[in-house]
């Protein structure tokens, strides 16, 4: 997901028409879609889309990663993921669960709808200010303690591990890749085993394979379209045979 401009238009025929969008920003957000095969994750967006949510709405993201691509050019892309496990399910444990929550989603709502707020429109004057009405602001923040689904994500979340991540992510982008490996080596230890964490494990892959060694042009995040290299070997090839026999003399 990502936020921008876009040029809108149609293309099919008299029986079927679709709507097709083209910009530089539409091509970022196919491109950051399509990211998700790579880090198993299920909904991913940019920092550019992070920033225009609501605080708890930016709390309930994670940045797990920053990486170039060609829609972007120079210009690195902050990678953020909505973390569901979709293996439990989003249900309350027990009845008083269920009535707490209900109570939360019923609390101060002139009229509920499927969990929401639904705010009568009668006689109030609208707010002519752009963006939303301000009457639903207050509403648009409570949704993540009020919504069913959105209380028991964030049951699901470890902060532990979540402060580990963004310790690790920090000595990434600043090129210590030692230090990122140490910090997810240890967010391993935090993280169900049975579910895992798909951002984790592409890191930590990411760290064996390139032995915590950052390219040397290195420039504070993953180009995803630069084919990788491997690292240089410790000791070339040959080296190891001349220091045993130097040793052997």
């Amino acid at each position: 997901m990502h936020v921008g401009w876009a040029i809108e238009g149609s293309i099919g025929t008299d029986q079927k028409v679709d709507a097709l969008f083209l910009s530089a920003d539409a091509a970022i957000a196919q491109r950051i879609e399509s990211l998700n095969e790579h880090y198993s994750s299920t909904i991913l967006m940019t920092g550019e889309l992070n920033v225009l949510l609501s605080d708890p709405g930016q709390l309930s993201l994670r940045q797990i990663d920053q990486v170039y691509i060609r829609e972007s050019g120079n210009t690195p892309q902050e990678v953020y993921s909505f973390d569901m496990k979709p293996i439990e399910p989003l249900a309350v444990t027990n009845d008083e669960d269920e009535d707490e929550l209900q109570a939360m989603a019923n609390e101060k709502a002139p009229r509920e709808v499927g969990g929401f707020i639904k705010y009568e429109e009668d006689s109030e004057e609208e707010d002519e200010s752009p963006g939303l009405n301000q009457k639903d602001m207050p509403f648009i923040e409570k949704v993540y303690t009020m919504d069913h689904d959105f209380v028991c994500i964030s049951k699901q979340r470890n902060d532990e591990f979540e402060n580990l991540y963004a310790k690790g992510l920090e000595s990434y982008i600043n090129g210590d890749w030692i230090g990122a490996q140490m910090a997810f080596t240890m967010c391993g230890d935090k993280v169900d085993k049975l579910i895992g964490d798909g951002p984790l494990n592409h890191m930590r892959d990411l760290m064996e394979k390139s032995k915590a060694m950052p390219p040397d042009d290195w420039k504070s995040g993953y180009d995803w379209d630069k084919k990788p290299q491997p690292p240089d070997d410790i000791f070339p090839m040959g080296e190891e045979d001349s220091e045993s026999e130097l040793q052997g003399e």
